[in-house]
Parts: C-alpha cells; structure tokens; sequence
C-alpha cells in the first residue's frame, strides 16, 4: 500500500484528497502442506527411541503446529510420547517428537503405536497423515507346564491340586484345556473344571482334583491330566500331572463255608460258598482244590 506522504515543488501542487496505490504480491509457492514420517520398528528393551518427523513441503515465516492422535495396540503404559504436537519453526522443513518404549517383564508380543495428524495451524495436512511405529516384544513366547498333587487318599477331607505355570506373565488371560485318563474311571473323583485359566499379569492357575470315597475296594487309581490345548501361549515340557487315589478299603479277604452234612441219597445238593469281606469293583476268582477220604 502507497500513500502520499507529502508534496513539494510544482508551483504549490498538493494532494488531492487521499491518493493511496495497492499492490497484491502473489506467492508463487502453493499453501504448505505437512506428512508425517518415523522409525518403523523398534524393540521393547532398546536403548534409544523411535522418531515421529513432521515434514513441510516449503519452508513458512510462521511456526507450524501439528496436532497428533495416537491409537494402536500399545497401550499407554507400553510407551511413552515426548509430545502430542509438533511445532515446525519459521523457516523450517521438519519438526520431531520421540516414542520412549516401555520396558516390562510381562510378554504382550509385538504392539504398534499409530501416530495420525489430527488438525494443522499454518499449513494443511498432506497425503501421508499416518506413521507407524511397532514394538517388538523382548519377552519370548510363554510356556506352561503342569504339576500337582501326587497322592491322596480315598477318604480324604481336603483335595489334590493341579497347577498350570506360565514361564512369563502376559497381559491377557492364558486357558489351558486339559484331557484326563488313568485308572480311575468319571465316578472315582470329580475335577473342579476341564481347563485352568491363568488371569492376565499372573503366573499360575489350579484346579482341584476330590476323590470319591466308597466301600468298594478297587486299590490304588491313577487320574492322568494332560494339557490339550492353551490360548495365549504354548505348551511347555512337562505337559502332564498324575494324581494317585490310595484307596482306603484293605486288600479284601475269602473265606468259606458251607453245607457241612449231606445224605448220600439227599435230593438236594450242598452248597459251599466263598464270601470276600469287601466287595471289589472286579470279578473275584477262587480256585479249589478237593480232598477227604
């Protein structure tokens, strides 16, 4: 804008009225536009940090201010964001934050930080308003194993514990499906479930293993848990327990008795009878030897 400041010479000329002239430069560079860019992986334990860089397509004479969102499978507590904006100062291309990962004993395997531009105050957003970045879990894949109670007794007033151990703690629950087999047939125990669920950030899980108690005698049982399947790790080398029932009915005894007299031309017949003193829950077979005169 021009303006007339002040006229001298020619015989007394003066202003007339408020003389002004406007000039419009125009820019030839096109509005700024902004695209995010960064480390595309970086691992859990690393000892430095990934970079989230805002990039203008020409340099401005105001700062730029870019707005972030983050979302991804990482949590908030799995990393750490230097900023949620990035300034790009006047006369400047580029401008950074950095993503710090977090450290933990807990196997969470690989998470990504998504990283977009939310809204931009001195340029316009570009083509690529997304970056990246993926957290490589230091923790190897969770193994479990089992373990429990090796003997109870029939009539016992407690149970038999089976646990499932993980070799790590994982951020989300681990069930561990189990089959069972043995001796001991579905009426001699009751299992309190067929899988063991190891809640999230824990290392163990148990069921319980109760034994029925009855006056049959059927000695020692075994009750044999595998583990079938596992959601959320992998099955490690000890993949089995064995519980045995001691059975609480002594070793059962025969005896026999009888008819102890019979006429020779008798119509009837005499009868000898073999009485085990506890019933079994197999057949029980007595082998007889005869003598006399």
């Amino acid at each position: 804008i021009i303006d007339i400041t002040g006229v001298t010479g020619g015989n007394g000329a003066t202003e007339n009225g408020v003389q002004q002239a406007t000039v419009t430069i125009t820019d030839d560079e096109t509005t700024p536009t902004v695209t995010l860019s960064g480390t595309t992986t970086i691992a859990e334990n690393a000892a430095g940090t990934a970079t989230i860089t805002a990039t203008l397509s020409t340099a401005t004479t105001t700062d730029t201010v870019v707005s972030l969102g983050f979302a991804g499978t990482a949590s908030a507590g799995d990393y750490a964001a230097s900023n949620t904006t990035i300034t790009i100062p006047a006369g400047q291309l580029t401008g950074t934050i950095t993503i710090d990962p977090a450290d933990d004993a807990l196997y969470e395997g690989n998470e990504t930080v998504i990283v977009d531009i939310t809204n931009v105050t001195g340029a316009t957003a570009g083509s690529t308003t997304q970056a990246i970045v993926t957290i490589t879990d230091d923790e190897t894949t969770p193994t479990v194993t089992l373990s429990g109670t090796t003997t109870i007794v029939e009539n016992a007033a407690g149970t038999a514990t089976i646990t499932a151990t993980l070799s790590t703690a994982t951020t989300t629950a681990t069930v561990v499906s189990l089959g069972f087999a043995g001796t001991a047939s579905a009426g001699d125990y009751a299992a309190s479930n067929t899988t063991i669920t190891i809640p999230a950030g824990q290392l163990t899980g148990t069921i319980t293993i109760d034994p029925t108690d009855d006056a049959l005698y059927e000695g020692n049982e075994t009750v044999i848990v595998d583990i079938t399947n596992v959601t959320g790790a992998t099955a490690g080398s000890t993949t089995q327990a064995i519980v045995t029932i001691t059975d609480d009915e002594t070793t059962p005894t025969v005896t026999l008795s009888g008819t102890t007299t019979i006429a020779e031309n008798a119509a009837g017949t005499a009868t000898i009878t073999a009485t085990l003193s506890t019933a079994t829950t197999t057949d029980t077979v007595v082998s007889l030897g005869f003598a006399g005169t």
